[in-house]
């Protein structure tokens, strides 16, 4: 059974609320305890893409700096049921509780939190669960059953007053405590208590129900900004807590859409509720798990990060996956391009209907994208903002923020690579071609051609470390395949939509010319080589800059808040991943990938959470089985065992699904070559073997790995594979040898 537990009840506090923190990619619940909501932790309800606009404060501002930012609005807090026996409060100490475990159950998709409570001579067994809906996103259920020989009271609190979570030691963190959302109305009506409140800058609005059902008679309170519900009883007493949610950046009828959550929920059961969710997470276990073999321990994590992965992922038009998900205000909610270059893959090998929400968003935010490249200085083109959840500029600090162009390449990238791996000319047809030329024709406006070949000025890449360079391999690199796909894109509507392709082309006036330029400029790319060193340069400027003594220094990672921008910048020392990242994304010789890796990666601080698993990646497709084997455990782990330290804010998502790409991309070696499969299947000795099931084309596939590998088409029709650069036909199964 896939169960992540915890049986110490003093475990870190704002630690525990994330790692156990439950979603459905619309709504997310910390995992803060019921019974103590006095416990100072960061005790946070979510609506993924409910935001508010908040001023953004610049020392010396400058034109086109941003003056406001979007940040994720922590809702009215539900959480609080708290149990009184012979009317004292319960509060666990050393000596009041035993037998405590806090379960999450992967398979039922529910969390559990369970103890016995000794209060004198007598005991008590107490026991909790939740469940976010993932077929109903806006419902939140919470379960209270109390065993005692004596008097038992609940008391269930709705908190209107709530204040985002802030922390001014670190920029990854909003930096003001703040109330985003103010209430108009919080009532009982019929035993039900109705809530209604708006962001205090857009003035959305929220509007949530909170219905109790007990097996003793309840009472209901509202006083200012708390309602509350009592139910008593003696022996045994039983609560149940339904959250239902609606908001008007989702829904054009938030009130209709309360009343038909309401109606749902009311004709099932909690039993029957259990039962759908144990369903959904039985198919999604069936289709998707991917599977190791060699130690328990890190199958149990790697399901754990799988589960995180499915229950964060938007099932509707409610945005992204942000940085940290739906389980903490890290990043203040805000949605990066971990979304296309490492969440998105997962699910396009996995579970590919997953991916077309996250790509619709970046379509829902293209007008932003065309203002925002106007406001850089660009006459025309898409340049999408680095950090945001409306689609307006979030960052405020430019060297490593707006200036990362690469993004706009990113999300191009994404929709092609769908295209690719599920031949959809739909989504090209509905919005893709449409963003893929829009953000060719940026490269056109940032870039500039001379002797040399086409150049991009002043960006930074994927390395934070280093910023505001010239001729950053990674973007020039993503820009060729942006400038490229266009052309791609324009032959395939061509062909197969003739009538999409005149629509787009007409709508934002493409022309045959600027299709020419695209391919000029992709075909005289500037992609730096050095020579005396053997490598791709990663941008005009590093090869050239002192080497950053990264032993000397470790005591001062991560650099970014103990260390000068300034002084990082001058130095040759990475934060992540950068020119390593490009090569898993179009490969280059195989001498150059090798050289590049031993260079970069003694240059590498990996002090960002996505740098590891990319080293993980590519030192499978070299062959180095055993340093690969050693950055997917430190992958694995990294918010488990809160390596970083900042888990409390939130999962690390872009790692959670890096993790699970060191197997797929990784280990694997799965690789979607224009069109065609690939796979390079290899196994570090300290893993029996892996398998896992996935897609392609219309066809389901699975890869077994152990001594030597088996590949079998589960359904659709034969396929021409790539297995280790030899073609085979794959109509049933593939056997090979010893790995």
């Amino acid at each position: 059974m896939r169960v992540f537990t915890q049986n110490d009840p003093f475990f870190e506090p704002a630690l525990d609320e994330t790692l156990f923190s439950l979603s459905n990619g619309y709504l997310g619940v910390r995992a803060s305890r019921s019974e103590s909501p006095e416990e100072i932790a960061i005790r946070g309800t979510y609506i993924n893409g409910f935001y508010d606009r908040v001023p953004m404060i610049h020392a010396e501002k400058a034109f086109g700096f941003p003056d406001k930012t979007d940040k994720l609005v922590r809702i009215i807090d539900t959480q609080t049921i708290r149990v009184l026996l012979d009317g004292e409060a319960v509060e666990l100490t050393p000596e009041s509780v035993e037998n405590y475990r806090h379960e999450l159950r992967m398979e039922e998709g529910i969390s559990l939190r369970a103890f016995d409570y000794m209060k004198g001579e007598k005991r008590a067994h107490i026991r909790y669960e939740r469940m976010a809906s993932l077929k109903e996103p806006g419902l939140f259920v919470y379960s209270l059953d109390v065993d005692y020989e004596g008097e038992i009271e609940a008391e269930s609190l709705v908190q209107a007053e709530v204040y985002n979570f802030s922390d001014s030691d670190d920029p990854r963190v909003g930096q003001h405590e703040e109330r985003l959302l103010m209430t108009k109305r919080l009532e009982v009506i019929q035993e039900k208590i109705f809530y209604e409140g708006y962001t205090a800058s857009t003035k959305a609005s929220l509007q949530a129900c909170i219905t109790h059902h007990s097996d003793a008679p309840l009472t209901f309170q509202v006083e200012e900004e708390v309602a509350r519900a009592r139910a008593r009883g003696r022996g045994t007493l039983h609560l149940e807590k339904r959250l239902h949610l609606s908001d008007s950046y989702h829904y054009e009828d938030p009130a209709g859409e309360l009343l038909r959550l309401q109606d749902v929920s009311s004709n099932s059961s909690y039993a029957e509720l259990k039962a759908e969710q144990a369903q959904i997470l039985q198919n999604f276990w069936q289709e998707s798990a991917v599977t190791i073999e060699g130690d328990v321990e890190e199958q149990r994590a790697l399901h754990y990060l799988q589960y995180q992965l499915f229950q964060n992922a938007p099932r509707g038009p409610w945005g992204n996956i942000a940085a940290k998900g739906l389980s903490g205000e890290g990043y203040e909610g805000h949605y990066f391009w971990d979304s296309e270059i490492y969440l998105l893959p997962v699910f396009e090998w996995l579970r590919p209907e997953l991916a077309t929400p996250m790509l619709a968003y970046r379509y829902q935010i293209l007008e932003e994208a065309r203002k925002r490249s106007l406001v850089m200085g660009q006459k025309r083109g898409a340049c999408y903002a680095w950090r945001t959840i409306s689609g307006i500029e979030c960052s405020g600090y430019f060297p490593a923020g707006s200036a990362q162009y690469h993004l706009s390449a990113d999300i191009a990238h994404a929709m092609m690579a769908h295209y690719e791996m599920h031949d959809d000319v739909d989504m090209l047809a509905d919005f893709g071609a449409e963003v893929i030329f829009e953000t060719a024709r940026l490269w056109l406006e940032v870039g500039h051609f001379d002797e040399e070949g086409f150049h991009i000025f002043n960006v930074t890449g994927p390395d934070e470390y280093t910023a505001i360079v010239d001729d950053n391999y990674y973007t020039n690199l993503l820009a060729r395949k942006n400038l490229r796909s266009a052309r791609t894109v324009y032959d395939v509507l061509q062909r197969r939509n003739p009538q999409a392709l005149q629509r787009v082309t007409e709508k934002i006036g493409l022309t045959e010319d600027e299709l020419g330029e695209f391919q000029k400029a992709a075909a005289q790319m500037v992609l730096l080589y050095d020579d005396r060193l053997g490598i791709h340069a990663q941008d005009s400027s590093f090869l050239h800059k002192p080497a950053w003594d990264l032993e000397a220094n470790r005591h001062l990672q991560p650099l970014l808040l103990n260390v000068h921008p300034l002084s990082i910048y001058r130095h040759q020392v990475l934060k992540q991943a950068d020119t390593i990242l490009a090569y898993t994304m179009e490969e280059a010789e195989e001498d150059i990938m090798r050289r590049g890796f031993d260079y970069y990666e003694a240059r590498t601080t990996h002090d960002s959470s996505l740098s590891k698993c990319v080293y993980g990646i590519m030192a499978s497709r070299l062959g180095d089985l055993d340093k690969a084997y050693e950055y997917f455990r430190d992958s694995l782990y990294m918010d488990l065992h809160n390596t970083h330290g900042n888990t409390k804010d939130g999962l690390h998502m872009a790692n959670v699904a890096g993790s699970v790409l060191s197997i797929l991309t990784g280990f694997a070696g799965l690789r979607s070559q224009g069109g065609r499969l690939a796979l390079r299947p290899r196994r570090p000795k300290e893993l029996q073997g892996y398998r896992f099931p996935f897609r392609y084309r219309g066809r389901r596939l699975q890869l077994e790995v152990g001594e030597g590998y088996r590949l079998e088409l589960l359904s659709g029709s034969p396929i021409e594979v790539l297995i280790e650069g030899e073609e085979y036909l794959l109509t049933d199964v593939l056997e090979g040898g010893t790995l």
